[in-house]
């Protein structure tokens, strides 16, 4: 019996997670996730030669496969470098040297023998399926894909045999979860060109016209296949007063840093985001809307080496993590602002801005809060 740690070498030890028949132990805070709990108990006995890993918060089905397999070569990928970070925490905690924890915007080529994938229920559907037609043509010719969902399994059942044109049930049926196998028969390639451009105008108050914008968009970015309002909302607020330099934290595929660039033609914009896919999106978006001369986007895994003496700072944080990427944000955006610049940040109206301004004013002066749209824009000053 091998016991691994997960959470990072300070997490507390409350929960205990035995699979495999109790040959691999999991100690953790909160427990291993069902998802991947369903895919370790799902992988084959016999060994592959190369195997790819990833997506999920964890690294355990790594973990755990290493140790069914000592002689499999590995890879593990994640699209959000900040959760790549966590991973190579946990795999240097447990004494793994020999893999790398990496964030990249698309699976990694193979030919692998064995991709195993978990499919979250809370995942967007598209991104599930982007995800396992790459995992259909990194496999090799007769290799094979293993993948849970914690969810209702049709969706991944009906999905897989879709894209593998076969499908067989891995392990007892459960009411809540499931796991799958898909074998490679096909030379031909599975994956679809998943990408959609979104076209949007903002109007402000002082622009009857309103600036176009043109955005390219992928699955498992924010935000696919429209122009989120959140965004709409504090973009329509955006002011025209000087600025010379901004920052978007938490940028997505750029919608709005660009549109402040398009806004404020002499400024220099920054866009900032951990996820790579996304950041990719927002490169490919800076050429669309001729901004290449003075927009740069980067993929940031905790907000880290951010320019300094910034004008203005402006984010639409996402809504879950417990607040804590929103704090994240404030306490960077008090950091990288000049004394004077701005802050600007939208959330929905209600509850959600009353405990984000409770953040902000603990660096910040009160500021203001505007709602539109439903949302609320709250904006102050760095003392």
């Amino acid at each position: 019996m091998t016991t691994y740690r997960l959470g990072g070498p300070r997490a507390m030890d409350r929960r205990r997670d035995e699979t495999r028949d109790g040959d691999v132990v999991f100690v953790s805070p909160r427990g291993l996730s069902d998802a991947s709990r369903f895919l370790i108990e799902a992988l084959p006995k016999t060994p592959p030669s190369n195997a790819l890993f990833g997506m999920d918060t964890e690294g355990a089905p790594l973990l755990a496969a290493r140790q069914l397999w000592p002689e499999a070569r590995f890879r593990w990928f994640h699209m959000d470098a900040y959760v790549a970070s966590k991973v190579a925490t946990v795999l240097d905690d447990n004494g793994v040297q020999d893999i790398a924890a990496e964030a990249l915007s698309d699976p990694p080529n193979g030919p692998f023998d064995l991709v195993a994938l978990p499919f979250p229920s809370r995942n967007e559907r598209q991104l599930m399926w982007d995800l396992l037609e790459s995992a259909h043509d990194a496999l090799a010719m007769g290799g094979r894909l293993v993948a849970s969902t914690d969810g209702d399994g049709r969706a991944l059942r009906d999905a897989v045999k879709k894209v593998f044109r076969n499908v067989t049930p891995a392990g007892a049926g459960r009411k809540k979860g499931a796991a799958f196998y898909g074998i490679r028969k096909r030379e031909g390639a599975a994956l679809s060109d998943r990408r959609h451009v979104v076209h949007a105008t903002v109007k402000s108050l002082d622009d009857d016209a309103g600036i176009p914008l043109r955005l390219e968009t992928r699955p498992g970015t924010f935000a696919y296949r429209r122009f989120d309002d959140g965004t709409r909302a504090l973009a329509e607020w955006l002011e025209p007063d000087p600025v010379t330099t901004i920052l978007d934290l938490g940028a997505g595929c750029g919608a709005l840093g660009i549109h402040a660039a398009l806004r404020h033609p002499e400024a220099r914009v920054t866009l900032v985001d951990s996820n790579v896919r996304a950041i990719d999106c927002a490169r490919r978006n800076i050429e669309l809307n001729e901004v290449s001369g003075r927009v740069e986007a980067l993929v940031r895994t905790d907000l880290e080496d951010l320019p300094s003496g910034v004008d203005l700072v402006i984010a639409n944080p996402p809504y879950f993590a417990n607040l804590r990427i929103a704090t994240s944000f404030v306490q960077k955006a008090f950091d990288a602002l000049r004394p004077g610049g701005r802050l600007a940040i939208v959330v929905r109206a209600g509850k959600a801005a009353e405990l984000h301004k409770e953040i902000i004013t603990e660096l910040f002066d009160d500021g203001e809060a505007e709602e539109i749209r439903g949302y609320a824009v709250l904006s102050t000053r760095r003392p």
